[in-house]
């Protein structure tokens, strides 16, 4: 009654069920899934480490500059941002790949 499923192949190596009435009937992990693998997932995680260099580098000519001093608290709390930023993107990445992270040919760098 029109609510036949199929299975169709993706260009992303997922096998995506659709059913006649629009529900793909995977829920959000699929989309979740998708983005992760995403080379999108990737810059955006490349923008937050050069965000972080560069962050990194103002710290250090901030402590170059003034030797001795605190340093600012903004700091600290940007510090704890990106901290959480990539908790959060090692915590996606592994509720994808699940054990894939650690034993697939990117290992050594996920393991690192």
């Amino acid at each position: 009654f029109g609510n036949e499923a199929s299975v169709e192949p993706s260009p992303n190596g997922f096998h995506r069920q659709t059913t006649s009435h629009g529900n793909n009937g995977l829920g959000p992990r699929y989309g979740l899934a998708a983005f992760v693998r995403s080379p999108w997932f990737d810059y955006l995680v490349g923008t937050l480490i050069l965000l972080n260099a560069i962050f990194i580098c103002a710290q250090a000519d901030h402590s170059a500059r003034h030797p001795g001093d605190d340093q600012p608290t903004e700091f600290g709390y940007i510090e704890t941002v990106f901290f959480f930023l990539f908790v959060v993107e090692l915590i996606l990445r592994v509720s994808v790949w699940r054990c894939g992270f650690f034993k697939g040919a990117s290992r050594m760098w996920n393991i690192f």
